[in-house]
């Protein structure tokens, strides 16, 4: 696709990164809906910190404003956190060349995070496996 440009993220991009993950998540996953409203905006903003801090993410943004921000990845080699393209762009295909740009498609693929979008890309990627238990592991191993 040549109507976008596939980056590093910038510092600046952080908040739309943060604040993107927060709200969808809350509108497109049964958990996000279903969490205490004020527990869910008070706590939830400290679980993507953590994932932020342990991986990787790429940004596609416009060619002719790189810093507008159409659709992410945050992921880890074999692991998609959590995927995000705005709701005009979700029909380019966005996310498919995030996920070719960003993973090893020959290596078992996972995803931490169940939403009503990445539902749609699993349709596209039969190898992605939910488990939610990988954001965990640091924790169960240090017991």
């Amino acid at each position: 696709m040549n109507n976008i440009i596939i980056r590093e993220p910038r510092a600046t991009d952080l908040n739309f990164i943060t604040s993107s993950f927060l709200k969808s998540f809350r509108r497109e996953s049964s958990l996000g809906r279903n969490t205490h409203l004020e527990s869910f905006y008070k706590d939830f903003p400290k679980v993507i910190d953590s994932i932020l801090s342990k991986s990787s993410v790429l940004v596609a943004a416009l060619p002719e404003n790189d810093n507008a921000i159409i659709s992410f990845i945050v992921y880890e080699p074999t692991i998609i956190h959590y995927a995000y393209t705005k709701t005009v762009f979700r029909k380019m295909n966005v996310i498919k060349e995030l996920i070719q740009k960003a993973m090893n498609l020959k290596e078992p693929l996972f995803y931490t995070f169940l939403t009503n979008d990445i539902k749609k890309i699993q349709i596209k990627y039969p190898e992605l496996k939910f488990n939610p238990f990988i954001n965990y592991q640091k924790e169960i191993h240090n017991d």
